[in-house]
């Protein structure tokens, strides 16, 4: 085929390729501010700042709430394993 020549499908393909470009652009971006509210919610419960969340810290943030680590999990633990899963 020559140069300037008409191929079945380029066109549709080449609208495919960038909607597949788009949508790998857009979860980045979903991806990066997950990460981000991540953090935040991390550095809220880690009144101390020292990098980690200790056990008084949950419990007062769960506190405040009017809830307890138990009811919380409870309440989140779709598979009754005692876990709550990050899968949704």
């Amino acid at each position: 085929m020559g140069r300037g020549q008409y191929v079945p499908g380029l066109k549709t393909a080449m609208a495919f390729a960038g909607a597949v470009k788009d949508v790998k652009a857009a979860a980045a971006k979903v991806e990066s501010k997950g990460a981000e509210e991540l953090k935040k919610a991390f550095s809220i419960l880690d009144e101390d700042k020292s990098g980690f969340i200790e056990e008084e810290e949950l419990k007062l943030f769960l506190k405040e709430f009017g809830t307890t680590a138990e009811t919380t999990v409870q309440a989140g633990d779709s598979n009754v394993d005692g876990k709550i899963s990050a899968d949704v």
